[in-house]
C-alpha cells in the first residue's frame, strides 16, 4: 500500500510507467503464498481466533491480487466463516459456485463449497438448509482425500451440536 502510494505520487513517471511500476509492486505480493499461508491456519478447527482472524487479512489480501480464482474465494470463505462472519461466508461460498461452475465449465459444485454452505446454514439458523446441503455430500465419495473427509466430520458434528467456538 506505501509503495502504491509511493507510485501515485509520483510525479516524474509517465502514465505507462506508473502501470508497469504498479504491476511490478503487485508481484511482490505472491497471493499464492498469501492463500497458502491462511490455508494451513483455517483448515483445522478449534484453532486461537487470532490465528483465524490473520489468516483473514492474509487471503483478503490474496483476493485483492487474484479475484477470480476459486480456491482462494474458497480460503476466504472458510477464514469468514472460522471468524464467525457466516453472512459474509455465505456470499463468497456462494461466489465460489459460480466460479468453480465457470473455470470447470460444469454445473456440479465442489464438495468443500457444500459441505462449507451447510455448516454456513447451520450458524444462521436455517438447520432445513444446513441438512439438504449435507444430505447431497453425504453420497459423495471422497476416497483419500483426508480434508474432505474431515470437513464433513466437523459438519456432522457440528449440526448435532458437538463442535465448540474457537478459542478467544
Amino acid at each position: 500500500e506505501d509503495v502504491r502510494a509511493a507510485i501515485d505520487g509520483d510525479e516524474s513517471l509517465s502514465e505507462e510507467a506508473r502501470k508497469i511500476a504498479i504491476e511490478l509492486a503487485k508481484d511482490g505480493e505472491d497471493y499464492q503464498r498469501l492463500n497458502t499461508q491462511s490455508w494451513d491456519l483455517v483448515e483445522q478447527p478449534g484453532r486461537d481466533i487470532a490465528d483465524y482472524a490473520r489468516a483473514l487479512r492474509y487471503v483478503a489480501r490474496a483476493v485483492q491480487l487474484s479475484p477470480d480464482q476459486w480456491h482462494i474465494q474458497n480460503t476466504l470463505a472458510m477464514a469468514q466463516y472460522r471468524c464467525g462472519k457466516y453472512d459474509e461466508a455465505h456470499e463468497t461460498v456462494m461466489r465460489c459456485l459460480e466460479l468453480y461452475r465457470k473455470q470447470k465449465k460444469s454445473m456440479t459444485a465442489h464438495p468443500a463449497d457444500l459441505i462449507l454452505l451447510a455448516m454456513v446454514h447451520f450458524k444462521r439458523g436455517d438447520t432445513v438448509e444446513a441438512n439438504r446441503y449435507l444430505s447431497e455430500v453425504r453420497g459423495i465419495d471422497f476416497g483419500n482425500d483426508a480434508f474432505l473427509l474431515a470437513l464433513l466430520e466437523e459438519a456432522e458434528a457440528l449440526l448435532e451440536g458437538a463442535v465448540s467456538a474457537p478459542r478467544p
